[in-house]
């Protein structure tokens, strides 16, 4: 199997699953927002999702169900982040 992908597209493809990955961990951070991993989905109240929207339009992504790749995505991006002021 031969891919064509250029170091353009790698870059940008490890910029959107690092976004995707840090998204996440700060919408979990936000209190009162649960994710359910059983169940692959995310409880927050209506008021939440709106706030976490206008900050980060991603958010939107998780909103129907969480993020199946989280765990994985831990493993290559889930070093200490200075989340202050990253997403939420």
């Amino acid at each position: 199997m031969e891919f064509d992908l250029s170091w353009v597209d790698i870059v940008e493809q490890h910029k959107f699953l690092k976004k995707r990955y840090l998204t996440f961990k700060a919408m979990l951070e936000v209190d009162g927002v649960n994710w359910d991993r059983k169940y692959n989905h995310v409880y927050a109240l209506a008021e939440q999702w709106i706030e976490m929207v206008k900050v980060n339009d991603f958010v939107k992504a998780f909103y129907h169900k969480g993020d199946t790749m989280h765990d994985k995505l831990e493993s290559l991006f889930g070093f200490d982040h200075d989340l202050s002021n990253a997403i939420i």
